[in-house]
């Protein structure tokens, strides 16, 4: 387990995204089938709603590889998605050539990414991370019908399996605005 601070040394975010943020520890299966604690840094204004939807993914035996905030990766996004990370705050650009935040900057959005190796993001022939294929039938996949999609579905989050223009399977993002 690590601090708030050491979960975010070396982020580039604005003081003021900072001061909105916390360290959120929360109870999964891992892939092993034994019980860990992770750790996600969230938005504080959606704290409550994040550790409710880790209590039910919890409660139905859904397997996550780990979650461990982006900070061991050195902020870095695909590192973090080779290794099977779920994660939700990386302070950063998207990867589109723009200079646009990302939902997981926690600036409009929160976003969190589910088992990203199992459920990568499909854009065109590219998957991202490399080298991983998506695949409904594998442990911890994220797809219609299934338990991690209806747990953050009846809480009002988007998911990225069901974007226009990619398939990001393992991405879902809910306005930070929505939380009262």
């Amino acid at each position: 387990m690590i601090t708030f601070e050491e979960a975010l040394r070396g982020s580039k975010a604005y003081p003021e995204i900072v001061k909105g943020l916390q360290l959120l520890s929360v109870e999964h299966f891992g892939y092993d089938g034994k019980v860990h604690t992770g750790q996600l840094v969230v938005p504080i204004i959606a704290a409550i709603e994040i550790r409710e939807i880790f209590e039910t993914l919890f409660l139905f035996s859904v397997p996550i590889e780990k979650i461990i905030p982006i900070s061991k990766y050195n902020w870095d996004d695909n590192a973090s998605m080779a290794d099977n990370n779920t994660s939700a705050f990386n302070f950063r650009t998207i990867d589109d050539g723009t200079n646009r935040l990302s939902p997981h900057s926690c600036v409009d959005y929160v976003a969190i990414d589910i088992n990203p190796f199992t459920n990568p993001c499909v854009i065109g022939n590219n998957n991202f991370p490399t080298n991983a294929k998506y695949k409904p039938e594998a442990k911890g996949a994220i797809y219609e019908e299934g338990v991690i999609l209806s747990v953050f579905e009846d809480k009002g989050w988007t998911w990225g399996g069901r974007f226009e223009s990619i398939s990001d399977y393992q991405h879902f993002e809910k306005r930070l605005s929505s939380f009262k």
